[in-house]
C-alpha cells in the first residue's frame, strides 16, 4: 500500500454510486481531458441528425 503526505496515510478510494449511463459519460469525459478524439456523434452532430423536408 502506498503512503502519500506528511501524515503518511494511505489513500483509500471510495465508491462513486454512479449509475452504468454515468459512468459511460465519465469515461467519455475523461477521455476528452486526455486529449483523445471526440466521438463522431459529438464532432459533427449535423451529420447524424435526421432532417426530414418540411411538409406543407
Amino acid at each position: 500500500m502506498k503512503t502519500f503526505g506528511p501524515a503518511k496515510k494511505p489513500i483509500i478510494p471510495f465508491k462513486l454510486k454512479l449509475s452504468a449511463d454515468e459512468k459511460a459519460d465519465l469515461v467519455l469525459f475523461l477521455k476528452a481531458l486526455n486529449g483523445d478524439p471526440v466521438d463522431p456523434v459529438v464532432a459533427d452532430p449535423q451529420k447524424y441528425l435526421e432532417t426530414k423536408p418540411a411538409s406543407r
